[in-house]
């Protein structure tokens, strides 16, 4: 994602770790997110995925300093902010993978792809203009 301007970030997605409520080993799912949340498991999974971590702490070890993908994205890192919460928020992101297939298959224009996300979302978001 672009960085944003001096004043605006970039919001900015991420891997993210869940534990299902009804499961039948609760303390084993809260470990695993716990184990693949802690800053070693970060380190490793930049040092050999290139991966952004979360916590910004492995962002200062020199391993992930000197990562060549970590030093492209951090830039947008250090702008981003939180994407708003809101429930339509998943279906949002069909459209645009739809449109962004048919644009590199020569299928539609970058205009046209543009013109139908935007009216899949007035379909999907009641006040989207």
């Amino acid at each position: 994602m672009p960085g944003g301007s001096a004043s605006q970030g970039s919001p900015q997605g991420g891997w993210n770790l869940s534990v299902y409520a009804g499961s039948k080993n609760l303390q084993a799912s809260y470990a695993f997110v716990k184990y693949m949340s802690s800053a070693k498991v970060q380190q490793q999974t930049t040092e050999k995925l290139s991966l952004l971590p979360t916590r910004k702490s492995v962002y200062e070890l020199p391993s992930v300093k000197n990562n060549e993908m970590v030093g492209f994205f951090k830039p947008a890192v250090d702008k981003a902010v939180q994407r708003p919460w809101i429930a339509e928020g998943n279906s949002l992101f069909e459209p645009i993978k739809v449109q962004m297939n048919k644009v590199l298959t020569g299928a539609a224009t970058p205009e046209q792809a543009a013109k139908a996300v935007g009216d899949s979302y007035r379909k999907i978001l009641k006040d989207y203009k």
